[in-house]
């Protein structure tokens, strides 16, 4: 797969994207130096007069047409037309970009609150359904495995009877620990005040 697709060619469309023809589209007629190339709209179709220009103020698009170096401005015409360039150009993702963006540079304060209440509204219907969505599958819903071992406990946990004999069972065992450490405890002699011994 090669490294790069759009190359600065003769022949090759291109977006100006600063000066007086800004956000006009120029095709490229002749390389003059590493900096500059010799680029034409047409003027007839785009506006764009023939003229010199910085790379610096081009972006390079996709399209190319076929014409020879510094072709006259009836050739680049009817190529630009047959190849049907503006049609490429407005589906093309970046120009609906631009496109946009211009219709929202465009809208005053009421339209923007409008964009707002209309978002608004989008973002809601879209919560309700992802959230019916949740409803319906949360049984089926993955869980960690911590939250499962929760809920096997308390599936399989014993009632109230089972508890309480559980818990009777643990008190009879422990008295009997306890008697059984009694029992082994010495019995020592302590002296009292009297001079008897307990």
């Amino acid at each position: 797969m090669p490294l790069f697709r759009k190359y600065a060619e003769v022949g090759r469309v291109c977006l100006v994207t600063y000066g007086p023809d800004f956000g006009k589209l120029c095709v490229i007629l002749e390389i003059i130096d590493q900096n500059r190339a010799l680029v034409d709209g047409p003027s007839t179709v785009t506006g764009v007069l023939r003229q010199q220009m910085n790379f610096k103020r081009l972006s390079l698009t996709n399209i190319k047409i076929k014409i020879h170096r510094s072709a006259r401005l009836k050739q680049l015409t009817k190529a630009f037309n047959d190849a049907k360039v503006l049609e490429q150009w407005s589906k093309n993702s970046y120009a609906k970009k631009l496109e946009n963006q211009k219709k929202r540079d465009s809208l005053n304060d009421f339209d923007r609150f409008k964009v707002m209440l209309a978002r608004q509204r989008r973002s809601r219907i879209v919560k309700q359904e992802f959230n019916k969505l949740v409803r319906k599958h949360k049984s089926v819903r993955k869980l960690p495995i911590r939250h499962k071992a929760k809920l096997n406990y308390w599936k399989n946990r014993p009632n109230e009877a089972t508890r309480q004999k559980i818990r009777e069972k643990k008190r009879a065992l422990t008295k009997k620990i306890k008697a059984k450490k009694a029992a082994l405890k010495p019995k020592v002699a302590v002296a009292t005040k009297s001079g008897k011994k307990k």
